[in-house]
């Protein structure tokens, strides 16, 4: 998978900015690795995981089977100038899919 996400913003402080993601499935394992360049004034009011500035980000998620599965993500600024609230930031995530257990309830 290869995905190009974009943005410009055109009124107020016009910029603009985006990121390149690759990932490969392997076996039940998926890894991903993202560059993402996103404007100093860029306000994270969706939950962003990248941030403001340029970045490198690195993610594993791995299928636990019956909808589930736990992903780790990493990302690291780039930029040495620019004031933010994470330079490096580390998650897990937990995901349970409730549409998969309601389909299998209903396969039964």
């Amino acid at each position: 998978l290869i995905r190009l996400e974009a943005y410009e913003r055109v009124s107020g402080a016009r910029a603009q900015g985006g990121a390149l993601t690759i990932e490969k499935p392997f076996g039940r394992t998926r890894l991903g690795a993202s560059f993402a360049s996103v404007d100093s004034r860029y306000r994270p009011v969706n939950g962003d995981r990248y941030g403001r500035g340029r970045r490198l980000s690195l993610t594993s998620t791995f299928d636990l089977g019956r909808g589930a599965s736990l992903q780790f993500f990493v990302t690291h600024a780039l930029d040495d100038d620019l004031t933010m609230s994470n330079r490096t930031r580390f998650d897990v995530h937990l995901r349970y899919e409730l549409a998969a257990l309601l389909r299998q309830m209903a396969s039964r």
